[in-house]
């Protein structure tokens, strides 16, 4: 699918061959792990936008993507 080819691949492409060379966990899946990564944000951004929830409890939508892709970085390794 293009979503495979353009977005979760290449990431995909990345923890693999640093799984290989540099020092990522071995035992981890990399699809799940990058899929979490770009659902989890996308989700939350549902979440605010078609239920609105952000007129309610505003975050800031570049801390949220900060935070998503630290999370994701600590469980590289």
């Amino acid at each position: 699918s293009r979503y495979e080819r353009t977005i979760a691949g290449p990431i995909e492409q990345v923890v693999n061959n640093g799984k290989k060379h540099w020092g990522y966990r071995k035992e981890l899946d990399t699809e799940i792990t990058v899929k979490l990564l770009l659902n989890s944000i996308g989700f939350f951004n549902i979440v605010q936008n078609v239920f609105l929830l952000k007129e309610i409890d505003p975050y800031d939508f570049e801390k949220v993507i900060e935070i998503g892709i630290d999370n994701f970085l600590r469980s590289l390794k």
